[in-house]
């Protein structure tokens, strides 16, 4: 039986032929299908290589316009020692009405290796990069000021010149239609920067403006609940200049208001306003204000820190999610936006501080010594003081006891240039428009 089987494994030489060729014919199909595959595979490794590397250049542009926005958003001087020198960080057009011309370029180079580029153009500036040497991103050339991280301001050749002129610099202010304009608002920059990886080249051109706020204020003192301004006590809701030295007071502030022989006096306020409750003023308080010096009516609304600033509770969150401090003692000068998730007492109390900008509380405030703040004071708690604080702005205490806001002798200038500018100042920017070039 066995042998039988095998006979039906046995094969001429014919058969033999015909198998091998069989098996060179799938050998070469195989061979043709695998470069197939390759000449299609290998274009899509390469496409997909190609876009990493643009996808990295995106980032690296991305991560310069964050060194424009952040630079920009600094107090000048910012004094800061990198790449061995020290150099003022803070990029800011201070001239008086904006210069025209203005422009910043910034390079990958150390603060002495700067002075090396050349010359800068009549109104522009150069200055080094803050990244450290030995791990900065390549979106600033070293020496070419064409591929340059750049900023300015947006222009509209309005005469058709080709000069740029101070009236024809674009701003922003979201209460007008439509809010870009030339007159009035924060102006926009535009920084414009290329990204590179390896080959890869990445252009990004962004604008930019602070982010613009419409504050809604009534008074120099806002309050929930009641107010007690017993003693040696200083409201005024005349309107003040940002200007206004500190510690001035009545009479000399008179000089510094900028509705000063106005009949409307429209940009004054109320020295002291309630939702209805009581105003005790014993003794010697001196309270001046437009149209009345308080007003306690039911009828008055109370607004949160998104209405008085003007910004939805998004852009509200966003702000307060990027504080510069979190306590009265994080810094000698607190400038930009303080933030206190809780109480500002006990060892925590403002004791002798000052600084600028927004300063909120969600709880209750003590202030004891001299206290000084140009800006917005805003207090969820009870706002109890014991010593003489100086406020160029506005003050809102929504409270949680009969009176709010109490004790001491205080002063207190209404002044919504101060509130805008300094608020607004410490905000940062907003992005307008963002495209690859």
């Amino acid at each position: 039986m066995r042998a039988k089987l095998s006979q039906y494994f046995e094969s001429g030489p014919g058969e033999r032929g015909s198998a091998l060729l069989a098996t060179f014919v799938a050998l070469f199909f195989l061979m043709s299908l695998s470069i197939g595959l390759m000449a299609i595979v290998r274009p899509s490794v390469q496409i997909a290589a190609n876009q990493e590397r643009d996808t990295r250049a995106l980032y690296v542009a991305e991560a310069g316009v964050q060194e424009i926005i952040e630079r920009m958003s600094l107090d000048s001087p910012s004094l800061m020692t990198v790449n061995g020198g020290a150099f003022d960080a803070a990029i800011r057009d201070a001239t008086p009405g904006l210069d025209p011309n203005w422009r910043v370029r910034i390079f990958n180079a150390a603060p002495g290796g700067v002075a090396a580029i050349g010359l800068p153009p009549l109104g522009e500036s150069y200055t080094p990069t803050v990244q450290v040497s030995t791990d900065w991103l390549p979106y600033a050339s070293a020496n070419l000021p064409a591929e340059a991280l750049m900023v300015e301001h947006k222009w509209v050749d309005v005469d058709g010149d080709g000069l740029r002129e101070a009236g024809e610099l674009v701003k922003y202010d979201r209460t007008k239609y439509p809010p870009e304009n030339f007159t009035t608002g924060f102006p926009v920059e535009v920084v414009s920067v290329l990204g590179k990886n390896g080959p890869s080249r990445r252009g990004l051109r962004v604008e930019v403006t602070r982010l613009p706020i419409n504050p809604n204020l009534n008074a120099a003192i806002l309050s929930n609940e009641g107010v007690d301004v017993q003693g040696n006590v200083f409201v005024d809701g005349h309107n003040h200049s940002l200007d206004t030295p500190i510690d001035t007071v009545d009479p000399l502030c008179q000089a510094w208001e900028l509705d000063a022989g106005r009949t409307d006096e429209s940009g004054c306020a109320v020295a002291i306003m309630t939702t209805g409750d009581p105003v005790d003023r014993n003794g010697s308080t001196d309270l001046l204000g437009s149209p009345t010096v308080m007003d306690t009516s039911s009828t008055n609304p109370f607004l949160t820190l998104a209405e008085t600033l003007g910004l939805t509770e998004a852009e509200l969150a966003e702000v307060l999610s990027h504080a510069d401090y979190h306590s009265a003692n994080d810094a000698a000068f607190l400038s930009g936006v303080t933030f206190i998730d809780g109480d500002a007492t006990g060892g925590e109390k403002f004791n002798n501080s000052s600084g600028d900008g927004l300063l909120y509380v969600k709880g209750d405030m003590d202030c004891s010594g001299t206290f000084v703040w140009k800006g917005l004071v805003y207090i969820e708690g009870d706002f109890r003081i014991t010593g003489n604080p100086w406020i160029l702005g506005a003050c809102v205490v929504k409270g949680k006891t009969d009176y709010a806001f109490s004790g001491g002798t205080p002063d207190i200038l209404f002044s919504r240039d101060a509130v805008y500018f300094f608020v607004s100042r410490g905000l940062g920017y907003t992005v307008l428009a963002w495209k690859r070039t």
